[in-house]
């Protein structure tokens, strides 16, 4: 199945549809999907670096920061800076 549409509103309607899931998902109550959810997020962050140049830093600084919370509930990192 072929996607339709722009590439970058796709992946903002990927990053919108992952945040609204994470809106389900509580850290504490569903850490591993919470954190997969994250992770997704952040992959989405991600490709839209590979695929716009515009907010390039907005985008990266949100996937460090979802790797960062994923991270913390896979792992139990404490990455608190």
């Amino acid at each position: 199945m072929r996607i339709r549409g722009r590439r970058t509103e796709n992946l903002q309607r990927a990053i919108t549809a992952y945040q609204s899931a994470l809106q389900g998902y509580q850290q504490e109550t569903t850490p591993q999907d919470w954190a997969m959810s994250q992770n997704d997020l952040a992959l989405a962050y991600i490709e839209c670096l590979r695929v716009k140049e515009e907010d390039a830093a907005d985008d990266l600084e949100q996937a460090i920061a979802c790797c960062e919370n994923a991270l913390q509930v896979i792992f139990g990192l404490d990455l608190s800076h």
